[in-house]
């Protein structure tokens, strides 16, 4: 009986061992599987008591990474210094041209925490006396509501005396759209007034809008949660009585819409069906009300427009008639001669090469601008129509490593600002005349740092197909070689998204004085080099980008610039599902990792929020094919016991609608049960930024760098 019961006893325990060889097995080789525990579960939301469960982790998360880094001696001179860095009085006062003969700003400090739409005159702008006058005090309308409101823009109707209000509530993406009186000052009683939803709205006259919001009805949305249906609402009229412009398939993107500016034919209405995040089919709505597809390439994307022609952008070739159109360049396209089938409708403007990558383009009433990148290096060219040629003129950059953007052009005005900054250079706003060729500087952010203490370099990796991947470093001028500096590397490598250099006096007080080195790189999947540059890394090619990014890890490391130990990455969004990335497949490259409103659950990545409106870039892990590509890389899926990964840090916010907080718990939580450190912040509010206001943002980066500071400096 006594050795009956031992055997059951040896069974029970091999039963055991089983049992926990069993679970340990399943955690290393996680494939599409969901955690063990009741927190994250794919309905995640599914009951109250789940909900709190969830709250009391992200509280508890919070706590601990709270304390970790606030305890810290430079966590409040860090955050006082951002916070008074942005409540600063004497910052650029960028400004958008209105139809009223006014430029309007939107302010932000101590005082307008949630922010002050403020005007003055253009002429009062351009001499630096400014006699700002309040227009909407965000704080206040907050207050008086009883809600969170965060400013998220608005589309000014041409004639100049209203304007659309988009008002997000905590900064989610969805928001609320309100007609206001830009006259009177006041919201319109009776006015233009639609809830929170993911909404696109355009004048099409003072007394009617065309708008793509929640109908609520069912076919409201597509599958990627944006709106499917757009109408003409008028004033006055319920609406019920709506018409329907245009209703496009579930599985597109969006409908969406925007004006043709015309002095010949007035104001056109051009409506636009995304049917996935890089192919767009145009409409152009006639005099009858009735809808004319515009016979463009689906992978052209109009910028602006030029004296009633679109102004567009090739991402693939095309061939109109018997000339043929390289991708990446820029035309001039009149609508009505395209429709018509005319030869004289497509003109090529400029044409990119391997040197020269045309980025953007803008149009005032009298010229085009085009941004010219080269070697990541920006120019912009003004094209100005003289006996129906086009005559070029490069707009001067006060150094190299800069970058210059146009802060706005009106197409029915001659004046453009323009602003220009580097790494180390203060940012510069210009004022620029193309009729009168007038261009001057009208305001300057003072300098925040020595700037001759430091130096900017530019270096080339080379990719595992021999690919020159260039990157920018940021450092000291006297940086020892010894791979033993501190460096942050940051990257995005997605979207078309172009990286390009910035002044931050933040990284200079928190990090080159320090000794810190920090690192850009232009990896592909981003926008430097063309649309090849960006089409390189699609879906099944995902891994190229990586690739990209452990090449200029790697690099760097070679240089002795720095070395494993001392090396920490950092991304947002994409950005963030690069990082992680990078810390499941080469997590001995890295030291730290700030893994900011990440997508990690790239499995199921198009059922959460909007995500399937980026299957254009990723794939669909509901084909075969892609499913194998992306479980090879997705980060949540590919956390394993076995493996020591650096300490990461990640961010998020409870109200982002874009890429929601789901990804960023999933994986802590994975991380969790593996029993792998790690730290975890998740903002209540802020939507995809994590932050709604200064105060929130300068918390945030001062747990980043101490973050930092403990892990590569300490």
């Amino acid at each position: 009986m006594k050795r009956k019961h031992t055997y059951i006893m040896v069974l029970f325990g091999l039963l055991l061992a089983f049992v926990w060889w069993f679970w340990r097995f399943n955690l290393e080789n996680q494939g599409d599987i969901k955690l063990s525990g009741d927190i994250m579960d794919a309905n995640l939301y599914a009951t109250k008591e789940l909900d709190q469960k969830v709250s009391q982790w992200v509280k508890n998360q919070n706590k601990k990474s709270f304390n970790a880094f606030k305890s810290h001696p430079q966590f409040e001179e860090l955050k006082n210094y951002y916070l008074n860095l942005m409540q600063a009085k004497d910052k650029i006062l960028y400004a958008r041209l209105n139809g009223d003969g006014f430029v309007y700003n939107f302010w932000m400090d101590e005082k307008y925490k949630k922010g002050l739409i403020q005007r003055t005159s253009l002429k009062n702008y351009l001499s630096g006396d400014f006699k700002w006058e309040e227009v909407l005090n965000l704080d206040a309308l907050a207050e008086k509501e009883k809600e969170n409101w965060v400013y998220k823009g608005g589309n000014f109707h041409p004639a100049g005396n209203r304007v659309l209000f988009f008002l997000s509530r905590g900064g989610k993406d969805a928001s609320v759209i309100r007609e206001f009186d830009l006259i009177r000052k006041k919201f319109v009683k009776g006015g233009f007034n639609f809830p929170e939803s993911r909404s696109d709205a355009e004048w099409i006259s003072k007394d009617e809008i065309a708008i793509a919001t929640d109908w609520k009805t069912e076919d409201s949305f597509t599958d990627s949660q944006y709106p499917r249906i757009l109408k003409a609402v008028k004033r006055g009229t319920p609406i019920a009585d709506a018409v329907t412009l245009l209703k496009v398939e579930k599985t597109d993107v969006y409908v969406g819409s925007f004006i043709l500016p015309s002095q010949d034919k007035g104001d056109r209405l051009i409506i636009t069906r995304s049917k996935d995040h890089f192919s767009k089919e145009f409409f152009l709505r006639k005099e009858n009300g009735e809808l004319e597809k515009i016979p463009l390439p689906l992978h052209a994307f109009i910028h602006t427009s030029f004296q009633g022609n679109f102004v567009l952008k090739l991402d693939k070739s095309w061939k109109w008639k018997d000339q043929d159109y390289r991708a990446g360049s820029f035309l001039i396209v009149n609508p009505d001669k395209l429709i018509q089938e005319e030869l004289s409708a497509v003109q090529l403007l400029m044409e990119s090469s391997s040197e020269k990558v045309l980025n953007f383009a803008a149009a005032s009433r009298t010229s085009i601008y085009i941004s010219v990148l080269e070697d990541v290096k920006n120019s912009i060219i003004e094209l100005k129509l003289h006996n129906n040629s086009w005559r070029k003129k490069v707009i001067p950059f006060p150094s190299s490593f800069s970058s210059g953007w146009l802060v706005d052009v009106d197409p029915r005005r001659s004046d453009v600002f323009l602003s220009y900054t580097s790494f180390l250079e203060n940012n510069k706003l210009y004022h620029y005349n193309d009729v009168s060729g007038e261009f001057k500087k009208i305001q300057e952010l003072p300098p925040r740092f020595k700037a001759d203490s430091y130096k900017v370099e530019q270096f080339f990796a080379e990719s595992f197909d021999k690919t020159k991947i260039p990157y920018f470093v940021v450092s000291q001028k006297n940086l020892k070689y010894n791979g033993e500096n501190p460096t942050l590397l940051y990257a995005y490598g997605g979207f078309k998204s172009s990286l390009l250099p910035s002044y931050s006096p933040m990284k200079e007080f928190a990090w080159y004085r320090k000794g810190g080195v920090y690192v850009l790189a232009n990896i592909r999947g981003g926008g430097e080099y063309g649309p090849q540059w960006h089409q390189a890394g699609l879906k099944e090619n995902r891994q190229v980008i990586f690739n990209d990014f452990y090449a200029v890890a790697e690099d760097l490391i070679q240089r002795k610039i720095t070395s494993p130990r001392y090396l920490g990455i950092q991304g947002a969004s994409n950005g963030g599902l690069l990082m992680g990335v990078a810390i499941t497949q080469r997590p001995e490259l890295f030291n730290a990792a700030l893994i900011k409103n990440p997508l990690l659950d790239m499995l199921n990545y198009h059922k959460m929020s909007i995500g399937s409106s980026w299957i254009a870039e990723y794939g669909n892990p509901d084909d075969p094919k892609m499913r194998k590509v992306i479980s090879a890389y997705s980060p949540y899926q590919n956390l394993r016991l076995k493996e020591d990964y650096p300490e990461v840090f990640l961010i998020t916010s409870t109200l982002d609608d874009r890429v929601p907080p789901e990804h960023a718990r999933l994986f802590a939580r994975k991380l969790e049960e593996l029993n792998k450190p790690f730290y975890y912040y998740e903002n209540s509010e802020g939507g995809h930024s994590s932050a709604s206001n200064y105060e929130q943002t300068a918390n945030l980066a001062a747990l980043q760098y101490i973050y930092l500071y403990k892990k590569l400096m300490e």
